[in-house]
């Protein structure tokens, strides 16, 4: 005799796939009908105009199954049932509140992980900005922090024209000497930590 759990499972896939013959397997299986009571049913009763040897054969097969002579396989073809043997013991269960505290623990962490990316990031670029202003104070005159303005499109990685775009804006400031327009580096510092803050 097979368990109950596994034919009903075979009962709903059956119910599930409608036809002649998974009908008079389902019956047979809701019945729990034997082989003789089968072919009583489907043969022995019913006229020779009106018997469908297929109909019997599924009806049989599934006599059979009950029987233990076939397979679940071989009434359903790919049916799975649930495994008991996969079923964790009570002690390894975790408790639902222990893992609802896991889960947010690990989002806070996964929160503290993307703050600091961008705060290295954010550190990675005034670094490097500190060492381009240590290089770039070429062009301006001798022992000031004025550049020119290629030197100061040179350091915030822009255009000449973004530059001159940004003296108009008045976001940058210039002084003129000899003819020749400067940025001071604390200028062009303080605008490209407003670029890296946004």
């Amino acid at each position: 005799m097979k368990r109950k759990e596994e034919v009903q499972c075979l009962i709903d896939a059956l119910s599930a796939m409608p036809s002649k013959e998974n009908d008079a397997r389902r019956q047979v299986l809701e019945l729990n009908m034997t082989e003789k009571q089968v072919f009583d049913e489907y043969v022995k009763n019913i006229g020779m105009e009106d018997r469908d040897e297929n109909v019997y054969y599924a009806a049989r097969d599934a006599a059979r199954y009950l029987a233990g002579q076939l397979e679940a396989t071989d009434i359903v073809p790919g049916i799975k049932f649930p495994d008991e043997r996969n079923v964790m013991p009570e002690d390894t269960i975790m408790k639902f509140k222990n893992f609802s505290a896991l889960i947010t623990r690990i989002n806070m962490l996964e929160k503290n992980q993307t703050r600091l990316e961008k705060k290295i990031i954010r550190l990675q670029k005034a670094l490097k900005l500190k060492i381009e202003e240590e290089k770039i104070n070429e062009g301006g005159p001798i022992g000031s922090d004025l550049v020119t303005i290629a030197a100061a499109a040179k350091f915030l990685h822009k255009g000449i024209s973004t530059i001159y775009t940004r003296i108009k804006n008045k976001t940058l400031k210039t002084e003129t000497i000899s003819g020749r327009m400067y940025i001071r580096l604390s200028d062009i510092s303080k605008n490209s930590n407003e670029e890296i803050n946004k």
